[in-house]
């Protein structure tokens, strides 16, 4: 548990349900002056899809384009219908939208990354967001409306695994771990139990007190929660697809075991045998009812958003009938709504109360922190105030170098001199060098 590493300042971000837009466009220039507003072109949906039991719709995620350029302003949550009749496609309910993300590209870099699994009964949805050269593993409680860090993983092949009651969770980090609990802090994983030793996997379920897990050289295996720090070779293997060394997707449905990637999805029974190929389409993620596997197929990659990627399901086999072809239910299109440029406010969206950061000609309103008058993110130093003596540090806030003391506005060497040396300020306290 050693390679879990937390970033100093809790990264907590907020989403709210009362989403500003404007009135219906088809272009840019009807919503305000570009890039301040813009009119919301094609929707490009984020990695991850989750079934929710509790209104029997998917969760997705996407941003949308400007209808002249690319993806402009916030990441969104949506609720997608599943009740497709007719030829119908599926309607798409904007939930939320998620704050936080920095794009320009230095050390605080941050993205929404993917929707990584839905928690029913506590109504928890686990996130993902990509933080230079790590991923974050974050909680979004819809009681709360609040996006709360739990991880921060810096190049470990991390796989989580809940049970169908919410209250026990496995998870994959060099060896397979235990938590009698559904995760909500970093605690819970640093409290683990150690159940198989070294073991990397790249997909984790838990049912019951058995334990089914991919791993990275395509082999399927299984173990159970009474293990302690047993050895890897107490994993029974149950199936091999050396086509299987990438996972999008990893799914129990009754006696079978369904996982995806770039190849398909197939599948094969709890026993090792019986192996299926629902789909061809390559997959970016996949989710299930019980009755349906619905997914995300991949489309042009842009950033964490795909392009031209659509959503599909198909039905799964029984022992009286085969699965059906895949079935359309979904292709992201425009809502034609105006959307202000993050943290941009009014009629035409050209109201920041804060400071105004520019990054590949997009702007960005932060606000000010009313307590030290620095903004609450920066990109480089001269976006936190005029004084000499302040740094944007690696989390895209505005600190004090060394030695030097907060004011409002301001960082001053207090106690002591200022010393220059080759271009680089340092407070000297003459009084303790004595």
């Amino acid at each position: 548990m050693k390679k879990f590493k937390l970033i100093l300042n809790l990264f907590v971000l907020t989403t709210t349900f009362n989403i500003i837009y404007g009135s219906q466009c088809t272009q840019d220039y009807q919503c305000g002056t570009y890039p301040y507003a813009a009119c919301n072109g094609a929707l490009n949906l984020g990695y991850g899809i989750a079934y929710n039991s509790n209104n029997k719709n998917l969760i997705v995620s996407g941003k949308y384009n400007s209808s002249d350029y690319g993806p402009f302003g916030y990441p969104y949550i949506f609720d997608l219908s599943t009740n497709v009749n007719n030829g119908s496609e599926a309607t798409l309910e904007t939930k939320n939208k998620i704050s936080g993300e920095i794009l320009y590209p230095g050390a605080g870099f941050t993205t929404f990354y993917k929707i990584y699994q839905y928690a029913p009964i506590h109504n928890y949805l686990y996130i993902t967001f990509y933080q230079a050269g790590s991923n974050i593993y974050a909680m979004y409680d819809q009681a709360t409306s609040t996006i709360k860090q739990i991880l921060n993983i810096w190049g470990i092949p991390f796989t989580v695994g809940i049970n169908k009651e919410e209250t026990m969770t496995v998870f994959g980090e060099y060896g397979i771990y235990l938590i009698n609990t559904i995760p909500k802090e970093r605690s819970d994983f640093l409290n683990a139990t150690v159940l198989y030793q070294n073991q990397i996997t790249n997909g984790i379920i838990l049912d019951g007190k058995d334990i089914y897990i991919s791993t990275y050289d395509g082999k399927f295996y299984l173990g159970n929660t009474d293990c302690r720090n047993c050895t890897q070779d107490k994993l029974k293997l149950i199936y091999t697809d050396s086509s299987a060394q990438t996972s999008t997707g990893f799914l129990k449905v009754n006696d079978m075991i369904y996982y995806s990637n770039e190849g398909g999805i197939k599948g094969f029974s709890t026993q090792g045998d019986h192996p299926v190929q629902l789909t061809n389409d390559s997959i970016s993620s996949m989710t299930t009812d019980g009755e349906k596997i619905y997914y995300i197929t991949t489309g042009t990659t842009t950033s964490s958003f795909t392009n031209n990627g659509v959503v599909k399901s198909v039905t799964l086999p029984t022992p009286s009938s085969e699965s059906n072809k895949p079935t359309l239910i979904y292709t992201p299109k425009s809502d034609n709504q105006c959307q202000c440029a993050v943290g941009f406010t009014g009629d035409k969206c050209e109201k920041c109360d804060g400071k105004v950061l520019w990054f590949n000609g997009i702007p960005q309103c932060t606000p000010i922190n009313p307590v030290t008058g620095y903004p609450e993110t920066c990109y480089t130093s001269q976006d936190c105030s005029n004084s000499q003596f302040i740094n944007c540090n690696s989390n895209s806030h505005c600190e004090c170098l060394p030695g030097f003391t907060a004011t409002k506005n301001d960082c001053i060497c207090s106690n002591g001199e200022v010393v220059w040396t080759q271009g680089y300020p340092s407070c000297v306290n003459h009084t303790s060098t004595q």
